[in-house]
Order: structure tokens, then sequence, then C-alpha cells
């Protein structure tokens, strides 16, 4: 290597460095400009995940039938034993989702650079913009947006490492994703059911036999397991806001 190369080497490093590091400040900065936002549409998860931690069960009043007023399952068994240990669930759920967002970049980054064999300066940029203030402010709002967005960055990457390198641990890989990514928002099964109605469809050299041990074991036979205890344990298969926002059927009628 001769020293002009050498020099050229340093003085790329040494441009990625300064991007990297002025992006991550504004980053930072907004972390603790933000760091007094409030939502109120956390601490209806709060809620239930204290009533669980404190051996209540997931309902909204203690005492009460269960009821289902929120949509991220996971982030509420995730917060439970914290709460459990004097943690303050705010917090807990901002530090997830900062690591969520630092977690997805390097897996982008890796992507762009092993799975779609981009140049380091093309996945540098693809995997920078993950750093955006914008998703300093939404982690900051102590909601599952990060980690979902986390979780389906997981299936396309683990869906597009299976087609491009046909090995079914990466079937295993999506299917769990796939399953943690539905319990943090239900919207998330529209990607799901994408990415199967390709396999399904594809005209790819796929064993298609092959893939219903890991799909099965990994995200039907999860999923079937999880709404009978649904059913048996809030006598409905939906949450109450698809009740209150698309029917009628949630309160009763009067006159």
């Amino acid at each position: 290597m001769t020293e002009t190369d050498t020099t050229k080497k340093i003085l790329t490093f040494s441009l990625y460095a300064i991007i990297f590091l002025y992006i991550f400040s504004i980053f930072t900065y907004t972390i603790i400009v933000r760091r007094n936002t409030h939502f109120d549409d956390s601490y209806i998860s709060y809620r239930y995940a204290l009533n669980l931690a404190q051996g209540n069960g997931i309902t909204w009043n203690v005492g009460e039938q269960p009821t289902e007023g929120y949509t991220n399952f996971l982030l509420v068994l995730i917060l439970a034993p914290f709460i459990k240990v004097g943690a303050n669930p705010l917090w807990v759920t901002r530090i997830l989702g900062i690591l969520a967002i630092l977690i997805t970049t390097v897996l982008l980054y890796f992507a762009a650079r092993n799975l779609f064999e981009m140049d380091k300066a093309a996945a540098f940029l693809a995997s920078i913009i993950m750093l955006h203030p914008f998703g300093a402010f939404v982690a900051m709002l102590g909601l599952e947006t990060c980690l979902y967005s986390l979780g389906l960055t997981l299936i396309l990457l683990s869906f597009n490492y299976y087609l491009t390198r046909n090995e079914l641990s990466y079937l295993y890989y999506f299917g769990l994703s796939s399953l943690a990514t539905f319990w943090l928002r239900p919207e998330g099964a529209i990607l799901v059911i994408i990415c199967l109605i390709y396999l399904v469809l594809s005209r790819r050299s796929i064993n298609k036999k092959a893939v219903i041990l890991p799909l099965v074991s990994t995200l039907f036979l999860p999923l079937a397991l999880y709404f009978v205890w649904k059913y048996w344990y809030f006598g409905r298969l939906l949450p109450n806001p698809y009740y209150l926002k698309v029917t009628d059927t949630f309160f009763p009628q009067s006159g």
C-alpha cells in the first residue's frame, strides 16, 4: 500500500467519522431536549404492566373483568418485571427505543454490505439515516414504535437472507421476528402475510415442505395458542380500540 493510498483511507475514515459524530450529536441533543416529553397513550400500557407486575393480571381496573385496552402486548410483558423491581416504565421504554434505533442502524449497515453488496459509502449512508433526530423524538415518547421498526427490519432481513442463502435457520429467525413484531403491533401481520404470499407463489428452487416446521413452530402454533388464551382470558379476540374505532358494539345501545 502506497503512502497515497494510506492518506486516502485516513481521509475517508475521517470524513465518515465527522458525519457520524455530527448526526449522533444531534440525535443525542434531541434526546436531552425531549426528556420531559410525555405522551398519554404510553401510560395506558404502563398501567396494564403495573397491574400485571402487582399480580393483578392484565386488566385496567383491579378487581374488574380483564380488558385489552392496549395493542402492544409484548411491551406490557417486557415492562412488568422492570416495574416489579421499581424501574420507571417510561425510561425503560425510552432506553429500549434508543437501543432499537442503534441496533437497526447496525443491521442496515451490514445488510447493505453483505446482502445487497453495496460499497462502504452507500452502506454507511443507508444506515446513518436511522440516527435522524426524529427517531430520537419518537423514542422519547415511550411507546413501542422503535422496537416495532426493529421488528420489521428483522422480518425483512431474515426473509431476504433465507431467499438468497436458502438456509432454513433464517426461517426460524423470520418466524420469531414476525411473532414478536405482531405482539408489538398487530399491523405487523401485513408484512408477514406479504412475505408468506411471495414464498408460496415464488418460482425459486425452494423446498416448500421443509419450510413448514420452522413456520409452524415459531409463528403459527404460538399465534394459535395466543388467540386461544386471548379468547379465554378477555372473551374477545380483538382489542378494545378495534371495537371503539371500527364498530359500535363496545358500548351498550341506549334506548
